[in-house]
């Protein structure tokens, strides 16, 4: 009877509060890893600010092929603080690869792949953690998925790599939604999506050819 009042609740709390597609489908796409899969703390030498560790839980042998690795924040145009980290496998890097993860991990468990993705590809990478993601502040929403991967271009080119064309945007599941945007707003060096999808109503009805007013992630 307990589980039972517990999934109607859930079930309420999921349509009605409150009852608008656009928070529904956010309740239902973004799914943050709890407890974050890593931590950003202080550092105590000078040469860098912050320290990145992953949970004793999570593999840590990609930690062993990285040459340099560099933890930060930045601050969205919604005033939220978005931890990202960055890694070079490589000192003859050829580009800088922003990669935005899908919808159920955090850096820490995305971690080996971008490691395994800097050693394949010979490309520094920059991997981040939505807002209400990992380390991040405030909620994940599809508003700021934009302002986000925003708020990690404008860092790049500011610290990392000023040249935009030797920036690729890559997104994954979730992650091509930020991409796409973005992408259409900026010149970059090329753009990849893996595990890419249209909407988040043809994710549940792929067949179905009509637009609808009410879709979010439309891209």
């Amino acid at each position: 009877m307990e589980d039972r009042k517990m999934s109607c609740f859930s079930l309420f709390s999921l349509f009605c509060c409150p009852p608008c597609p656009r928070h529904i489908t956010e309740k239902i796409v973004f799914l943050p890893p709890r407890p974050p899969t890593y931590e950003i703390g202080f550092a105590e030498s000078r040469a860098v600010r912050y320290v990145f560790s992953l949970s004793p839980d999570v593999d840590t042998s990609s930690l062993k092929k990285i040459v340099h690795q560099e933890a930060n924040f930045c601050t969205t145009s919604r005033g939220n603080k978005v931890a990202l980290l960055y890694m070079k496998t490589t000192d003859r890097n050829k580009r800088t690869i922003i990669f935005s993860h899908g919808n159920a991990v955090d850096v820490g468990l995305i971690h080996r792949f971008c490691v395994d993705l800097g050693l394949s590809t010979g490309c520094d990478i920059v991997v981040y953690d939505y807002s209400g993601y990992g380390q991040s502040d405030g909620k994940p929403s599809e508003n700021n998925l934009y302002a986000d991967i925003k708020s990690v271009w404008d860092y790049t080119l500011t610290f990392l790599e000023p040249d935009p064309f030797n920036i690729i945007l890559y997104g994954h599941s979730v992650g091509s939604v930020g991409t796409v945007d973005l992408a259409s707003k900026v010149e970059c060096g090329g753009v990849i999506l893996h595990s890419a999808f249209t909407s988040a109503y043809r994710v549940v009805c792929p067949g179905e050819k009509k637009h609808l007013c009410c879709d979010t992630l439309k891209k």
